[in-house]
């Protein structure tokens, strides 16, 4: 059922096959929690790709542009696979559904307080932008009102959201878990941002957009969490208008790392950090040229102090939410992050890119 002025919402399902012969709904289903409404599911099952409006119920065609044969991991049932990537898809298919649950314990009150405390914020998210990054992702990115602004890897909608709040810009967000996605949402209305927001499930690497539809972009230490991140860039820069700005952070390993080092920097920090080229010649590769480029280490180290802290002073709370193995397993898991930052180990940066030359 639609809500009574809900403009905000229309669900783009990428509708491709699925390696489990599920369509994109039911794959949603699985890692989101969140059910589709029948008129959403019967949409999705159109291979061509389909956009359901949430204000009319009516969906329409996306651009055939915009579809790949694969949604991100998930290969095409026709096709033979190396038991490689089969692995691979699997991770994939855990990872996100890792960030669906996240998402729903993130909303838990300590780990709101928990949020502000660190990052400034509370929108339920767990990636690293505070809101003095956010600030500066805004000046970048020189967000006003009349700009179409495409977040990459939404999540809960931080900081997307806050920049389309303290700028006036039009938003699209997208992502693939639900349960982030029925945040955002969420807080998209509770911010009285329904008008100028919309909220998209999709693959990054197959954006289902026309060529040319943004002037902006942005994406918070989303290409270290995939294995496609030439195609992630790839498909921005088609959607992306000439002379479009891109923001992007991203987590990765510092250069030239012996094997010891570089195997405790993979176990501390996110599953796809590692790439095979510097960002910089992905960028060339995908029609983007780089602008600027700023080492934001020194202040990720400092922001993972500080939530290694907060979690030991919540310890009592946290385990309520998460269980003591669970909140064990996190704590470890902080510890050897900032271990391996503080190392010189890992490294976070940000990068200003513009479409085209």
């Amino acid at each position: 059922m639609v809500e009574p002025g809900d403009r905000i919402i229309r669900i783009a399902e990428h509708a491709q096959a699925l390696h489990s012969g599920q369509n994109l709904a039911q794959k949603l289903d699985a890692l989101g929690g969140e059910r589709l409404s029948d008129s959403s599911r019967a949409a999705s099952n159109d291979a061509g790709g389909l956009t359901l409006s949430a204000r009319s119920c009516q969906p329409k065609k996306s651009p055939k542009a915009a579809l790949r044969r694969s949604h991100i991991g998930y290969p095409d049932p026709s096709a033979t696979h190396e038991p490689s990537i089969m692995a691979l898809t699997r991770e994939l298919d855990e990872l996100a559904c890792s960030h669906g649950k996240c998402a729903e314990l993130a909303r838990a009150d300590a780990m709101r307080d928990l949020e502000r405390s660190v990052y400034g914020c509370d929108y339920g998210g767990n990636g690293g932008a505070t809101r003095l990054e956010a600030e500066r992702v805004f000046e970048l990115l020189e967000l006003r009102l009349g700009v179409r602004l495409l977040d990459v890897g939404a999540g809960s909608g931080w900081p997307a959201l806050y920049l389309a709040q303290i700028s006036g810009c039009d938003l699209v967000m997208v992502d693939i878990p639900l349960a982030s996605l029925r945040i955002a949402r969420e807080r998209a209305v509770a911010d009285g941002l329904a008008q100028r927001c919309e909220i998209i499930a999709a693959d990054a690497a197959a954006l289902p957009f026309r060529d040319a539809s943004f002037d902006a972009f942005n994406h918070s230490d989303v290409l270290c969490c995939t294995p496609d991140k030439l195609g992630v860039l790839r498909s921005c820069r088609r959607v992306a208008r000439d002379g479009a700005r891109m923001t992007f952070t991203t987590i990765s390993l510092a250069p030239s790392l012996p094997a010891t080092e570089r195997g405790i920097a993979m176990e501390s920090g996110p599953r796809f950090m590692d790439s095979e080229e510097d960002y910089a010649a992905l960028l060339r590769q995908s029609g983007w040229s780089l602008r600027e480029r700023i080492d934001l280490t020194s202040a990720y180290l400092s922001s993972m102090w500080s939530e290694l802290d907060g979690m030991k002073a919540r310890a009592d709370a946290l385990t309520q939410v998460f269980g003591q193995a669970e909140f064990t397993r996190r704590m470890q898991r902080q510890q050897a992050a900032v271990a391996a930052i503080d190392a010189g180990f890992v490294r976070r940066e940000l990068f200003v890119a513009q479409a085209g030359g």
